[in-house]
């Protein structure tokens, strides 16, 4: 017996138990079961083929919502069980994985993942065209809803369970309760993705890092996360309005104020999300950059936008003595 198991979401539509909820939509009259996502690893995977089994389903399709690891790594052991089955992403998906593991190329050398990574990024087998509309897999319709703000090119599924797979455009209360920030690269198209799935008004969604949300609590989950969202856009206007400063400060100045972990992972995540309001904030008019002797600067719409000599040196020794004392 396999340690995850399915979890009945409505009909035919299901859900693995679990710190991922992958998701599975089996056919009714022939058992064939599409997944949403592959699981975190081959070990996911394996469960995920296991519990399926377990209900006399018959894994014949993956759809992809995007590119983050998390949702990629159960693909090796899918197509090693099932030379066969199809697997489906966006372009953009596809894109954002070969540049994924060329970056990983690139940083690692000759690691033992390298093939596994490139067969990945060859397994996919059809593109789903970025838009909204139904899409069939052998007498299987399902909806396409496109969900960006999370990952470019991401996308959810509509079963005819009026089930939605949302995957990481909203997150679960316990993450909630866990991360300091929300990972959005592109703020403005995550709230639009927000409020999308607040107007299909479907009886449940199954969030990739949360499970299964129904009707009654979306309403409160979506106000948490732009409340959230718009915290950490003022958070960091407030950093900016008043004087000039540099990207690389923001980032250190928010990792201070939320305590965040002093790891290079949780350093790149933090620029990402910090980079991705700042960009934001340069999109509504609330902060202009400015290059000065080769460092971009941001400040507040209103403020002087040149930064004095002894401004940039206290920058400078600021910015040293922070990083030897941390």
């Amino acid at each position: 017996m396999a340690n995850l198991n399915l979890i009945r979401i409505a009909g035919s539509s299901y859900c693995a138990s679990g710190r991922w909820s992958v998701g599975v939509y089996m056919d009714p009259k022939t058992k064939c079961s599409v997944l949403i996502d592959s699981g975190a690893s081959a070990g996911v995977a394996r469960e995920v083929d296991h519990a399926v089994k377990e209900y006399g389903g018959n894994i014949t399709a993956i759809i992809m919502t995007h590119g983050h690891e998390v949702q990629c790594r159960g693909i090796h052991y899918f197509k090693e069980q099932y030379p066969n089955i199809k697997i489906y992403s966006t372009h953009q998906t596809g894109m954002y994985m070969q540049h994924m593991i060329d970056e990983s190329d690139t940083s690692r050398g000759g690691d033992s993942n390298k093939d596994e990574d490139h067969e990945r990024i060859h397994s996919i087998t059809d593109y789903i065209p970025y838009e909204e509309g139904s899409f069939q897999i052998g007498s299987i319709q399902l909806q396409i809803v496109t969900l960006p703000g999370h990952c470019a090119g991401m996308i959810g599924v509509i079963t005819p369970d009026d089930v939605v797979y949302c995957s990481d455009a909203l997150f679960g209360y316990h993450t909630l309760s866990k991360q300091k920030l929300l990972f959005y690269t592109n703020i403005a198209d995550a709230k639009t993705s927000i409020r999308k799935l607040l107007s299909l008004r479907s009886e449940a969604y199954v969030l990739y890092h949360g499970g299964c949300i129904r009707k009654s609590k979306i309403m409160d989950l979506a106000n948490q996360h732009l409340t959230r969202i718009n915290k950490l856009s003022n958070v960091i206007y407030q950093i900016i309005k008043d004087r000039p400063i540099t990207l690389e400060s923001i980032v250190e100045k928010v990792m201070r104020r939320y305590e965040i972990e002093q790891t290079m992972q949780q350093y790149e995540i933090t620029s990402e999300i910090t980079r991705a309001h700042v960009t934001e904030l340069r999109r509504t008019g609330q902060i202009l950059p400015n290059l000065f002797e080769g460092y971009l600067y941001f400040t507040g719409s209103t403020q002087e936008t040149i930064p004095g000599t002894d401004d940039q040196e206290e920058h400078i020794l600021e910015s040293n003595a922070n990083y030897l004392s941390s």
